[in-house]
């Protein structure tokens, strides 16, 4: 009696272990694959670099799919193991790398603001976005407001504003929509994106994106404006160009940044005395690389 006992809560008890195992997700029971885990110095999301020395080791964690793998919004999906990181107050880690090293495993992160820091998530977030322009430039946007080098202003994340270029008054270093200065045709956008790892341009929409942690509308760039040198052919002394609106005072062999896409009507002098105008059409070189354009008079 005794042994059939036994017997019977042996066999109950193998079924228990069988029944648990078999209820065990798929997921916990697949092999997994160490990870070396690192975050960046420097603090900027960057694709895979061997350069070790930008990174700083942390800790370990183990990957569910050990294959090689990039994203801005993050890896951690793929992780069984989260690795253990200490964290600044209100920041997170955000891994979004995953490489293969010569057979070795592993995963970058960098330091991001963490989702419960309040404002930092909430729609409608107004912050204060930097202008940098080129020498004698400004921007003006939509609202008829005009923002020089160093100028700030306040705008609202995921919102977009257009602006276009302007020169400004040679003599006085401003514009204004008086005649003051030329404004560009050209409209561009801009927009602060909610994460911290976004910058973009977009040529065929004439688009600026920008990170929140670096909310800097840099338009010194050859997408927005070319230097015009102007120059005579039989040589440049003693004789002087001017451009309407930009240079009230023609000065020999000028260099002047100009709004792309625009008709600028350009005047050469000798000796202070008009000699002709022309309309020039303001665009790049063909070398991107080059940030200049020379222009000359047949005289």
């Amino acid at each position: 009696m005794n042994v059939k006992r036994l017997l019977v809560l042996f066999l109950s008890l193998v079924m228990v272990v069988v029944s648990v195992f078999s209820a065990v997700p798929a997921s916990a029971t697949t092999t997994t694959t160490l990870v070396d885990a690192y975050i960046r110095l420097d603090n900027n999301p960057v694709p895979y670099d061997k350069d070790l020395s930008a990174y700083d080791m942390k800790t370990q964690g183990y990957l569910t799919v050990a294959e090689e793998y990039y994203g801005f919004d993050g890896v951690s999906d793929r992780l069984v193991r989260e690795p253990s990181v200490v964290t600044p107050d209100g920041m997170e880690v955000l891994w979004y790398e995953i490489v293969n090293d010569s057979g070795k495993w592993r995963m970058h992160g960098v330091f991001v603001p963490s989702d419960d820091t309040g404002s930092d998530t909430e729609d409608g977030q107004i912050i204060e976005m930097g202008i940098v322009t080129p020498k004698k430039m400004s921007v003006r946007f939509e609202d008829g407001k005009i923002y020089n080098n160093g100028d700030s202003l306040e705008i609202e994340i995921g919102k977009t504003y257009r602006f276009q270029m302007c020169s400004n008054n040679w003599e006085s270093d401003t514009y204004d929509d008086n005649g003051n200065g030329l404004c560009g045709t050209v409209v561009y956008s801009v927009r602060v994106s909610d994460r911290y790892d976004e910058r973009s341009y977009d040529e065929s929409t004439k688009t600026f994106v920008l990170p929140k942690g670096d909310p800097v509308l840099r338009t010194d760039i050859n997408s927005c404006f070319m230097a015009y040198r102007y120059h005579f052919i039989n040589g440049d002394y003693n004789k002087q160009t001017g451009i309407e609106n930009v240079v009230d005072t023609p000065l020999e062999s000028l260099s002047v940044n100009l709004p792309l896409g625009s008709t600028v009507s350009s005047d050469a002098y000798k000796a202070f005395t008009l000699i002709d105008t022309e309309d020039v059409f303001i665009e790049r070189d063909k070398d991107l690389t080059v940030s200049y354009t020379d222009y000359y008079w047949q005289y």
